[in-house]
Order: structure tokens, then sequence, then C-alpha cells
């Protein structure tokens, strides 16, 4: 099995014993020994293969997804909420190849008193790179979903909308404050105590090393998640939408909710884990791969509304057939989907078509008529339909020869109910 990149030498075993008092409030043993010297054929165990390839599977899905729905957009327009996306794919391809640097440069996955101090010092890194990314990607990604829902602010009264702008603004407050909090909870980040393993154990910088400090921005981003979930899932039922689009939209909310339970997951029980242990290496891994798994589902959630035709297409082309899926629309049964991003008009040619010969045959008949009135015996005039004479009729009649009134009435139908 892989082997921490750097061997330990005297030198970094002389620096972790002059730590080992900071280490006994966390649950350090007495009267160690280091392993590598008391058993010259010692092999350092490692704790990250797990994470890996779990992490290489969850990563591999989420950038094929995220790209996918980059080229749907690309084909029509781009919206402020694909925008964002694109930020917040970026920061998450940065939290990942902090990540691979993590598991091989580093020395996260194996035990403290096994490592030498520049691969502790390469881990400290890496973690205060982590949790950065890691804040830009979920606000981000929230701050995305919250611009869709916008969206639907001609559906919503003024109240729902400043509602939503409210929490965005807010999310994107949170994201900047988070950022620069973790940036700058030692000072500037290129001080001596910003990647000091005293420092992290005696109390000199707080912030993602402090289970109080982290705990409260973990638990903004909750609430925030729940006050993008649960009162637009409440607004949502309440709109004048078809079935399936309230559907699509709702179902995606409730996915929403896993990356609260996986933030609750990675703070309470092994991001507590780390901080009540001297073995930060080793009990790092869980933190790292909750947060590549809360991630992920993120970026995959907010993908899904670009995806959504696509998906029906594909599974409609499985169930009926390829004719099947290439006839028919991903349209709903009262109006097109509400991930479309296009305004779609189609003139109706042939309602058009039949709408003006029954005009035209309307205006001939009216038109004989009234010559065999005129032109006919009092029995032949008596028995053939009379002219229009009301005044309601002769609106009637005279809004549907209209083409203003024609034009008006195809256009009205043909366009979609969502925009």
């Amino acid at each position: 099995m892989w082997k921490p990149p750097n061997p330990q030498t005297d030198y970094d075993r002389d620096y972790l014993r002059a730590l080992f008092p900071l280490f006994e409030a966390k649950q350090f043993p007495k009267d160690f020994e280091f392993p590598q010297v008391v058993d010259p054929n010692y092999v350092p165990p490692i704790n990250t293969f797990y994470c890996f390839v779990t992490g290489l599977i969850f990563v591999s899905a989420t950038c094929c997804v995220s790209l996918l729905r980059f080229w749907i957009r690309a084909r029509g327009a781009f919206g402020v909420d694909d925008w964002v996306m694109l930020a917040a794919f970026f920061s998450y391809c940065c939290f990942n190849v902090v990540n691979i640097v993590v598991v091989f440069d580093s020395g996260i996955g194996y035990h403290l008193y096994d490592n030498s101090m520049t691969d502790i010092h390469a881990f400290l890194v890496c973690q205060f790179l982590h949790v950065i990314f890691y804040f830009m990607t979920l606000n981000l990604a929230r701050c995305s979903i919250l611009h869709l829902f916008l969206r639907l602010s001609h559906l919503q009264s003024p109240k729902q909308q400043r509602y939503l702008w409210f929490v965005n603004g807010l999310s994107y407050i949170y994201g900047i404050a988070s950022v620069l909090f973790e940036t700058f909870q030692c000072g500037l980040p290129v001080g001596e105590k910003s990647f000091s393993l005293q420092a992290y154990f005696d109390g000199s910088c707080i912030g993602a090393k402090n289970l109080t400090a982290y705990g409260l921005f973990i638990g903004g981003h909750i609430i925030l998640d729940a006050l993008t979930i649960f009162p637009p899932m409440y607004v949502l039922a309440r709109l004048p939408l078809a079935p399936g689009k309230k559907f699509n939209l709702i179902f995606l909310l409730i996915l929403g909710v896993f990356t609260m339970v996986s933030s609750s997951i990675r703070l309470y029980v092994f991001f507590r884990i780390m901080v009540d242990s001297y073995d930060i290496t080793w009990n790092a891994t869980g933190v790292a791969f909750w947060g590549i798994v809360e991630s992920s589902v993120a970026l995959i959630i907010v993908s899904l509304p670009a995806l959504n035709q696509t998906l029906l297409k594909w599974f409609r082309r499985m169930v009926n057939g390829p004719s099947e899926g290439n006839t028919r629309g991903t349209v709903t049964a009262h109006a097109i989907s509400i991930f479309e991003r296009r305004h779609i008009f189609r003139r109706p040619n042939k309602m058009s078509t039949s709408i003006t010969d029954m005009v035209t045959v309307t205006e001939c008949a009216n038109t004989n008529d009234a010559d065999s009135v005129e032109l006919g015996s009092v029995n032949s005039g008596s028995q053939a339909k009379a002219p229009v004479t009301t005044i309601e009729e002769r609106g009637r009649h005279s809004s549907i020869s209209d083409p203003t009134f024609l034009m008006q009435r195809t256009t009205n139908e043909s366009l979609p109910d969502f925009s």
C-alpha cells in the first residue's frame, strides 16, 4: 500500500515529542513510543483508499453531468443561474484538485505520529484550501438555485419575490464572509502561525480548527439551505403550474435536503471526531469524504433542471422506441417544460387555414343569401337564411374575420405559459 510521501526523521520525532503535552488533552496515550523506532519493519497504515475510490466515482459523475448541462445551455442562451453555476463548477474543480494533492502529497490518512513535518505542513495547507473552496462551491450552488427560482417571479407575489432576493443576497454575503474568515483567521495566510501544527493545538488560530467557530459556519449554511428549500416548496405547491412542473421543482428541493443531512453528518460526527483527537491526519479522511459527497450532490442537483428535457427524451426512447423519442417533444400535458430556456413560438398553420376557410365560406354564404333575398321570390326568400342583423352577431362575425384577431388568437394559443 502507499507510504507517507516523506520518511520520518529524528528531527520530526523530536518536534512531535515536544507537542506531547498538548496531545494529552486529546486522548493521547502515556509512555508513547514511535512505532517506526520500536519496529524497523513497521508499515504505516492508511485509510484513504475508500475515500479515493468513492470520491473518484462522485467527481467523475458530477463533472459529466455539469459539462452536459453547460453543453445543453450553450446551444441556447446562458442565464444568470448558468453563470453562477459556472463559477460553482470552477470552485468545485479547484476543490478536487486540492483533494488529489492532499491524498498523494501530504500526510492525510496516516497517523500523525507516522508523518514527517513536511507532510503535516502540506496537510495543513491543503486543509486551508479545502475549506475555502468547499464554502465557495456550496454557496454558489445555492445562489444558482435561487436565481432559477427567480425565473418564476412573474408567477409570484411581490412579497415572495422580495423573499427570494433577500435569501439570495444573504447567501452571497454569507459566502464572502465565511471565505474571508477562513482566509484571515490567523492573519495573513503567509504567516508562520497559519500552517503551524503547534498553533493548531494551542488555540492560536480558530476557524476550521475549532468546533464552535466551524460549527457556526456550517450551521449557517444549513439554515440558508432550509430557507432555500422549505418556503419555496410551499409556494410552488400553490403556483398555477402543471403538475409535472411542480413535481420537477419539488423533487429538486427534496434532493436538497440530502445536502443538509450530509452537512450535519460531516460536522457533528466526523469533524467532531477529528477536533477531539490528536490524530488529525488520520481522522480527516471522513471529513474530506463527506465534503466530496456533499459538494458533488449539490452540483448534480443544480444541473438537473437543464438536463430535465434530455432525460425525459431518453426515457421515452427507452420506453416507446426511437421513433417515439424523435417525434415527441419534452412537453407536459399543459405546456412546455418549466426548464425550457427558449421562448418558442409556433404558428398553428392548420388552425389558421381552417379558420380562414371558414371565414371565406361564411362570407360567401352571407353574400349568396343576401342575393337570394333580393332576386328570389317571396317564398324562396322566406326559406332563405336571414342576414345578420343584431349588433352582437355582427361583432362576433367581424371579429372572426379580422386578421388582427386571428393573429392574436393563434399567438396566445401557441405561447407557453412559462418563459
